[in-house]
């Protein structure tokens, strides 16, 4: 239900500033993992969230980085394909720099739909990016 709201609140807006979302924003892990779980799904909830949504020229963008359980990670792949893609984008420093995570081991990458995953295994740590056609 809050998924339809946060839809309906952005594709209503012309795109400008305010439909800038990032997670810096919110104060608790809480908070974070429930705005951008309702904005793009998750496959299991998160622990943390990190992110920056925005528009683009032919949607919404979704940059993020999410700590989740260790038990999980399996999810994080179910039904994707493998694919190449790269592991660390431009992008990345800025979305996880204030988390404090860091990245130690060779990721496995996937095509989730239209969203590419990079897991760490072992970190526990998924990097997603999408696009979200208006």
């Amino acid at each position: 239900m809050r998924w339809a709201v946060a839809v309906l609140a952005l594709s209503a807006c012309p795109k400008s500033d305010s439909d800038v979302h990032r997670s810096t924003t919110l104060a608790t892990a809480k908070e974070r993992v429930a705005f951008l779980c309702d904005f793009a799904i998750c496959p299991t909830q998160p622990d943390d969230a990190a992110f920056h949504i925005y528009p683009g020229d032919d949607g919404t963008i979704v940059h993020a980085v999410v700590k989740i359980d260790p038990n999980d990670v399996h999810r994080w792949s179910m039904g994707c394909d493998n694919l190449t893609v790269e592991t660390r984008p431009k992008w990345l420093t800025e979305v996880m720099g204030p988390t404090g995570w860091k990245l130690k081991t060779i990721p496995d990458t996937w095509r989730c739909g239209g969203e590419k995953r990079v897991i760490h295994v072992k970190e526990a740590i998924v990097i997603r990016a999408l696009l979200r056609a208006e």
